[in-house]
């Protein structure tokens, strides 16, 4: 009788340290660490108004956000800058 591999699935690998989250209390926040897999994967997410936080990805709820870009008006005033630079070397 032949034994099928049976593969585990971690349903918290989709969140990665550098990956940008959303928590419902502590708002947008950064991963800056992860250990562990499945039930029991443990983050340390980096959160803009509360700070460092460990927490326990299956009580987390965390939802993964796509990186906060800088504002068009930053980009233009940067080249605007870089530009000025060159001009003065």
């Amino acid at each position: 009788m032949a034994t099928e591999k049976q593969e585990t699935i971690d349903p918290y690998e989709a969140i990665q340290p550098g990956d940008h989250v959303k928590h419902s209390k502590f708002g947008q926040g950064q991963v800056l660490h992860r250990t562990g897999s499945g039930d029991e994967t443990k983050l340390v997410v980096s959160f803009a108004e509360e700070g460092e936080k460990r927490l326990l990805a299956k009580y987390a709820k965390l939802k993964k956000m796509r990186p906060i870009e800088p504002a068009k008006e930053d980009a233009e005033a940067d080249s605007t800058d870089k530009a000025a630079d060159a001009k003065t070397d």
